[in-house]
């Protein structure tokens, strides 16, 4: 696996190459797709940074008049020498002060990989390392790199300041605009849910994702000492492991903090056949990542850690997290991940992981949406995008007000 930065329009891996009888080998045929059969994610960016000397904690909120919304500077923080990326080298998160009651966490999303072939450094097919890229030019506030302009062009140009979606605090609409921001980048390959390092011949992978995220929790929670709501959100790879931050937030914090955990573009991670799961939590460790929690007592294995059953077991933990998550119906990153292991519809395993996500009485506040575009939240489409009769613009600064909001499916799409 080479360093290319998951914050920036990483390519999410697709792939499962052919099994072989030494079981160290995944599971499965490989997909169809590009270089060797890799079928290849272009993703927004669901964060930016201009790096700046580390904060200490913040008490008190700073004024943010109209026309210097974008003057507020990101700051960045190496976290504990526990923290790394896939390679080893060091990990940082970066911090966007405005009001500090109110914080969002934003998991970015990336690659994944689990073998020689799609963690092999030379290929450049999932994320390593952070690296120069993570930085960009000086006095932008919020934007994407060449890598993601590349991968997404009409989102990077529709946007005047730089960034687009909730990213675009120039925007008066933006319902996140006045919100204190903590970026969490990308860098282990393995959807914030690994926790181990995994040999794989040639080379050596710290799929440490699990690791940095809590990390990252409890850097908000020691550095934010008037938080009153908290949103946990993350698009794609970054957004699976965020039900279950959202509960280790609410282990810190108690029920006096409002805590919501909004998923984008998730839906297909859920009803993984055992040798799926199995797999990753032989190279990821994703097991290690059980909270000890009553409600995750009868996890035995990576089956019953399935990514969609964590809305499930978080809710259950801490019955007042409030749970959203966004797909389009098309999305065909997420289809060509579906089709390796997944008969039906696009549609038929959403619900199907709503119903997981839901079968110890949770409420999943869902919004779909006709079309096969990935992710939303970093893109100016959010503004504007309709289904079923109901702006997801209405929808979700709903859902973020505490509102009840409906369940919200296109019609005949």
């Amino acid at each position: 696996m080479s360093a290319r930065d998951c914050s920036f329009g990483l390519a999410l891996v697709i792939v499962i190459a052919a099994s072989c009888g030494d079981g160290n080998d995944p599971p499965g045929e490989a997909a169809a797709g590009t270089q060797g059969g890799l079928v290849a994610e272009a993703e927004e960016s669901q964060t930016s940074s201009n790096p700046a000397p580390s904060s200490s904690t913040t008490t008190a909120p700073q004024e943010t008049p109209e026309d210097e919304s974008l003057q507020i500077p990101w700051e960045t923080h190496v976290l504990g020498e526990d923290c790394m990326c896939a390679d080893g080298s060091e990990y940082r998160i970066r911090t966007r002060i405005a009001d500090p009651t109110k914080v969002v966490i934003s998991m970015s999303g990336g690659g994944l990989c689990w073998d020689a072939a799609t963690c092999d450094p030379e290929t450049g097919l999932a994320p390593r390392s952070l690296g120069p890229r993570m930085d960009p030019p000086a006095n932008v506030d919020s934007g994407a790199d060449s890598s993601e302009a590349a991968a997404e062009p009409e989102a990077q140009n529709e946007d005047s300041s730089g960034g687009g979606g909730i990213n675009d605090f120039d925007n008066p609409a933006n319902p996140l605009r006045d919100w204190s921001f903590v970026s969490v980048p990308y860098c282990t390959a393995d959807m914030f849910l690994g926790d181990k390092r995994t040999d794989y011949g040639d080379f050596v992978i710290e799929h440490r994702g699990f690791r940095n995220a809590k990390a990252a929790i409890n850097h908000v929670v020691d550095n934010f000492e008037s938080l009153e709501t908290l949103l946990i959100t993350g698009s794609s790879a970054g957004g699976s492991a965020s039900p279950l931050l959202a509960g280790l937030a609410a282990d810190r914090l108690g029920p006096d903090v409002e805590i919501m955990a909004f998923s984008d573009s998730v839906g297909v991670w859920g009803s993984l056949p055992p040798l799926i799961s199995g797999w990753f939590d032989q190279v990821w460790g994703t097991t290690n990542s059980v909270p000890d929690w009553s409600s995750t007592s009868a996890v035995n294995s990576a089956a019953d850690w399935d990514p969609a059953r964590l809305f499930d077991y978080a809710v259950r933990e801490h019955p007042s997290i409030r749970m959203g998550r966004f797909d389009f119906v098309d999305d065909a990153v997420l289809r060509s991940f579906a089709d390796i292991y997944w008969p039906g519809t696009l549609e038929e395993l959403f619900d199907a992981n709503e119903a997981l996500a839901e079968a110890g009485g949770a409420e999943l506040n869902v919004y779909l949406a006709p079309g096969d575009n990935h992710v939303v939240l970093a893109r100016n489409e959010m503004y504007s995008l309709e289904s079923g009769g109901e702006s997801f613009l209405d929808w979700f600064t709903s859902f973020l007000n505490g509102d009840d909001v409906s369940d919200i499916r296109c019609q005949n799409c």
